[in-house]
């Protein structure tokens, strides 16, 4: 929704979000900002923590950096479990902010219009980490499954994070 302020009042108006499905997991990772951040911003810590549930592999003629950088749209073949085809996915890094600890990018594939996803680091009162991933999806009349895909697939994600930093 997007709010418009009229005349002393606020209006809302749907958009595109209308159809939009909301996925948000934290967890608490055991280790500081600064290392996070230091895996976080790599390429290869996405092909990491996905793996084997989804298999990124880079689309012939895309080279992938060492790391993440905003505003380049980076193509990738997936794969679900290794071996069964989901199509071409683009990424599209539109915030990297170690001043917020915010990571957001902007999604899209064949099926999924948009997927937004947001990532949040926040310290917490053990000096742990709580790591939010939060998503937004548009995939028209897949929007519930995969929805409940993504359920499944970011606490999978947090999981293999959590083993990442010794859990």
């Amino acid at each position: 929704m997007i709010s418009l302020k009229k005349r002393g009042r606020i209006i809302f108006k749907q958009n595109s979000k209308k159809n939009m499905m909301r996925v948000k997991i934290t967890t608490t990772l055991w280790t500081d900002k600064d290392n996070l951040w230091a895996e976080i911003e790599k390429v290869s810590s996405l092909l990491y923590v996905a793996s084997p549930i989804i298999i990124f592999k880079p689309q012939k003629g895309c080279s992938l950096p060492e790391r993440w950088q905003t505003g380049i749209e980076y193509c990738f073949n997936l794969l679900l479990l290794g071996f069964i085809p989901l199509g071409r996915h683009y990424i599209t890094l539109v915030k990297i902010d170690r001043n917020t600890n915010i990571i957001k990018s902007h999604e899209h594939s064949r099926i999924i219009n948009l997927w937004v996803h947001t990532i949040t680091i926040k310290e917490n009162s053990t000096d742990d980490i709580d790591y939010t991933d939060e998503v937004e999806i548009d995939a028209g009349v897949f929007t519930l499954p995969v929805w409940l895909f993504s359920h499944l697939f970011y606490r999978y994600r947090q999981y293999r994070w959590r083993i990442f930093f010794g859990d």
